[in-house]
């Protein structure tokens, strides 16, 4: 597997998390907000969840665009940014897990584990397009 397709990978990885935060939020709305949630609360929710699909999407779209990068170094450097971004994240949330008690479903987990580890094996193993 090349860094092209390691990219491309990583794009479809990251597309998935907005769109099951999109089906959570707007199809499964109930489950996401304590019973006593007003409409206030599920606007503010939405809006908030909104923004990060939007974010989500933006970021799969950079990460797709770039495995059409011919140079592998430069592969490598956006491969860095995924691994570094995709870290972030986990920290983000076994921070969450440890103050509020409170972490995104499994399959966020092994989805932001599997674009770390699939972007690291491309920045330290792999050496062709």
């Amino acid at each position: 597997m090349g860094l092209a397709n390691i990219l491309r990978l990583c794009s479809i990885l990251f597309v998935i998390m907005p769109l099951g935060l999109f089906a959570g939020i707007h199809l499964f709305t109930d489950s996401w907000f304590v019973e006593e949630a007003t409409e206030a609360h599920f606007r503010d929710g939405k809006t908030l969840a909104n923004i990060v699909i939007i974010q989500g999407i933006g970021i799969a779209i950079i990460v797709l665009l770039s495995s059409f990068i011919k140079d592998i170094s430069s592969a490598k450097i956006v491969l860095l940014g995924v691994s570094i971004l995709s870290l972030l994240v986990l920290v983000t949330i076994i921070a969450n897990q440890i103050i509020y008690s409170a972490s995104p479903p499994i399959p966020i987990w092994v989805i932001l584990g599997l674009v770390f580890l699939i972007s690291i094996y491309g920045r330290f193993k792999v050496d062709r397009m």
